[in-house]
């Protein structure tokens, strides 16, 4: 895992010598406009001083007793930082994870400030949530407590006094005292004798932002996967119903054929029957035809004479079956075919 950094970062404009540089720190700090690249639904939490950092300045130097109206022209009013860490050191943690990190850091920052500066010097502290990587604005007044020169009996006096905050060697050991303040957390120094006091402000929030446009470009190239996954997922879905459907509908016809296939049986075993029992009556009658001529052919041998009625009345009827026209029974099997192949 590449390194975590601890970052303390004056503006790269330097302090603050205008009201009109404070109204602006306030603008920005407080979100009375809108950033572009920000949540808006995220406000600011203010840790120490309210949303007017104009008049809490004001009220400070007041309360140590120095006019804001009589400020040395060009003079230093206060000085703005900014501290966070790498963007990774609050990524790819669990929700709870992340809050407890969170939290760690975050009173680290004041109990930090508070200690190296004093309470009577920090005079706004607002935490920002709606940007990327969470970050704390910090306004410091350089008050000193300094001998009075127009004093003859020594009274001493607060004064704003840039070099308090400043002054040579000031920058490094701050980034020295806060590495090793916020080395318990994981987090380290950024590089030692790099030539520069302090990383802009200007360019650490064009890092952010910049990375924050990296991170956002990644949101959106994982949604549109996911997009993407969804349509084909979706559209498996589609395939997987049709296909459903198709089997369903091929099972239904399946089960018609062999409905359909089973009344034909049913239908050809009933004329097989049907064929069965008029072969049967077509033989009986062959049969009683054959024993009519047979009768017929002994009666003629017999002499009328000794005819009785009894023998005219059989004679009678068995001429009438053996002399049965032939062509009926001839009908009666080409229909019975007929019905035969009918049922195939």
């Amino acid at each position: 895992m590449s390194k975590q950094f601890a970052i303390f970062t004056f503006r790269d404009t330097g302090p603050l010598k205008t009201w009109a540089a404070v109204r602006a720190a306030q603008i920005h700090n407080s979100r009375e406009k809108p950033i572009a690249h920000g949540a808006s639904d995220i406000g600011p939490r203010h840790i120490i001083g309210g949303r007017n950092l104009v008049e809490d300045i004001k009220a400070a130097l007041r309360h140590h007793g120095i006019d804001p109206a009589k400020l040395r022209k060009n003079g230093v009013i206060a000085y703005e930082a900014v501290l966070t860490a790498s963007p990774t050191y609050f990524q790819n943690l669990a929700p709870e994870e992340r809050g407890v990190k969170f939290r760690r850091w975050y009173d680290e920052q004041k109990r930090f400030v508070l200690a190296k500066y004093g309470e009577h010097r920090v005079v706004s502290m607002v935490l920002h949530l709606d940007e990327q990587t969470p970050h704390i604005h910090v306004v410091i007044l350089p008050l000193e407590l300094r001998a009075d020169g127009r004093s003859k009996d020594g009274t001493k006096r607060w004064a704003l006094v840039g070099r308090s905050i400043s002054g040579p060697g000031q920058f490094d050991r701050l980034q020295n005292e806060y590495a090793r303040a916020m080395e318990p957390l994981g987090l380290s120094r950024g590089e030692v004798k790099s030539g520069r006091k302090h990383k802009p402000v200007r360019e650490y929030l064009a890092e952010l932002k910049a990375q924050e446009t990296a991170n956002a470009q990644r949101a959106a190239d994982l949604e549109a996967g996911l997009a993407r996954l969804r349509d084909q997922a979706l559209r498996a879905e589609v395939d997987r119903r049709a296909v459903q459907k198709e089997k369903q509908a091929a099972a239904a016809s399946r089960a018609a054929s062999e409905q359909a296939q089973a009344r034909i049986e049913a239908e050809r075993g009933a004329l097989e029957a049907d064929r069965q029992l008029l072969d049967d009556l077509f033989g009986a009658l062959e049969t009683s035809r054959q024993k009519a001529v047979r009768f017929m052919q002994l009666v003629q041998r017999y002499p009328e004479s000794r005819w009785t009625p009894e023998t005219l009345l059989m004679a009678s009827a068995a001429t009438s079956v053996a002399r049965r026209p032939e062509p009926d029974m001839e009908v009666l099997r080409v229909q019975v075919a007929r019905m035969q192949s009918l049922g195939r």
